[in-house]
């Protein structure tokens, strides 16, 4: 409410949620997205900017169900296909990732293909450098892959602890498997390592560090 006891409109209250996203302010954001969804409960852009901001809290599940919501209330949003690929990028899911890019516009494919080839690529190399036994070389790959904004994804959490454990750096490899929440039961089946599915690998390299740890 303004000093004179104005309320704010639905746009203001839109901006002051896109001025808190950029800020990094995501819960308030969240908020002010919520009080707009109050009054248009069936706009897919304000879905899409709150699935945004979840994703940025860390709430992964509840992320994918909003944008299920946005989904459902139009299914043509090229925003919505945008940003259903690099969450799933996100989450190193890459062929859901190429999925959603091929229904996005032309211009958004070109952006997410640059995006998502340079994750393949430094993928490829560090699977080339594990499989030389070059524990180094592959750990470089693979930070710069989270660095590419590749930080939700249990895939590359797991690349990365095992090559810290072939350096003997135990403890390291064990925080960074404790870093990312649990990736959806649903995306299991889509994402592969080595020709073994993801649950299989996760479970190896989790095995191999309580082994040195002596447990």
């Amino acid at each position: 409410m303004f000093p004179n006891g104005r309320l704010p409109t639905w746009k203001e209250t839109v901006e002051y949620g896109d001025h808190a996203f950029n800020k990094g302010k995501y819960e308030k954001a969240l908020q002010e997205y919520d009080k707009a969804l109050k009054t248009t409960p069936r706009n897919a852009n304000l879905k899409i900017s709150r699935a945004q901001t979840l994703v940025c809290l860390g709430r992964l599940t509840d992320a994918l169900d909003e944008f299920g919501d946005a989904y459902k209330i139009d299914s043509t949003n090229d925003r919505l296909w945008y940003r259903m690929s690099l969450f799933h990028l996100r989450l190193g899911a890459i062929v859901l990732a190429e999925f959603f890019m091929r229904k996005a516009s032309e211009a958004s494919r070109l952006d997410l293909h640059v995006k998502i080839a340079k994750v393949k690529d430094r993928l490829v190399r560090a699977e080339k450098a594990r499989k030389e036994d070059n524990w180094i070389a592959a750990l470089r790959e693979i930070n710069a892959i989270i660095a590419e904004g590749v930080d939700y994804s249990q895939l590359i959490m797991a690349f990365r602890a095992e090559m810290l454990l072939r350096m003997d750096l135990v403890e390291e490899a064990m925080e960074t498997l404790r870093r990312v929440p649990d990736l959806y039961m649903q995306l299991l089946p889509y994402v592969y390592f080595s020709g073994m599915p993801l649950l299989a690998y996760l479970w190896a390299v989790s095995a191999q560090i309580q082994l040195a740890r002596g447990r």
